[in-house]
């Protein structure tokens, strides 16, 4: 699928990558060459990629870009399977609808060592929208993604061990009180609504992250929650 990358960090992350088919790359002529563009302009020229010089109101239409822009090809297939049998760590998302807590999400999942982060097949190929791609500095380009039945892939979870983990305000316990080691796939609500009764069904367990009385708020931001979750396993993990 085609998509196009706005910004210098994220248009740097795709030339460096190896697995992104980068097409070609415009810059705003009468952008400053700080060091960024010059890195840009001397990894287009190792990598045969064409670079344009254009004028900025050319680049108007794709926001926040700060001079730059690339068009990119990039193969989302993977095997499933294979990572599911050798010790996953796997997100799950019941719906995301805030690009800015998706690409949040995206970077930090993709920094803790995240394999897989799954939504529902209504949010397909979120991760390759521009905004999103900038958000996660470019995070969105390295992640594997699955965009399916929420359902089926928890039962197939449970046919491989993976021990599924339900993150809810009406956990059991405690997250950090709970063994989070080894191959474990999280699963989180919505911005605005918490896991459904039939997924929570399908968890082995359903923890919570502890809140102040004085709050008169329900719940966590979810980019702020995943982000609690996941990386108290990259703790455990490293204990």
């Amino acid at each position: 699928m085609r998509s196009f990358v706005t910004g210098r960090n994220p248009v740097l992350s795709v030339l460096r990558n190896q697995k992104i088919n980068v097409l070609f790359v415009k810059i705003d002529k009468s952008a400053n060459k700080d060091e960024k563009i010059n890195e840009i302009i001397a990894l287009c020229k190792n990598k045969n990629v064409n670079v344009e010089f254009t004028d900025r109101q050319n680049l108007k239409e794709f926001s926040q870009n700060q001079g730059v822009i690339a068009q990119i090809t990039k193969d989302d297939s993977f095997d499933i399977e294979e990572i599911i049998l050798n010790n996953p760590f796997i997100v799950i998302l019941k719906e995301i609808v805030y690009k800015q807590n998706f690409g949040a999400i995206i970077r930090t999942c993709d920094i803790a060592g995240v394999n897989i982060l799954v939504l529902p097949k209504k949010n397909k190929n979120l991760h390759l929208d521009s905004e999103v791609i900038r958000i996660s500095e470019g995070a969105s380009l390295n992640m594997n993604f699955l965009y399916t039945n929420l359902f089926e892939f928890l039962d197939k979870l449970k046919l491989f061990n993976v021990s599924v983990i339900g993150i809810e305000n009406k956990g059991d316990k405690l997250y950090f009180n709970s063994n989070l080691k080894g191959a474990v796939a999280f699963l989180f609500g919505s911005e605005s609504n918490s896991i459904s009764e039939p997924l929570t069904k399908r968890c082995n367990r359903v923890l919570k992250i502890p809140q102040s009385t004085k709050s008169t708020l329900n719940s966590l931001n979810i980019a702020s929650a995943v982000s609690i979750v996941v990386y108290e396993k990259v703790r455990q993990e490293s204990i």
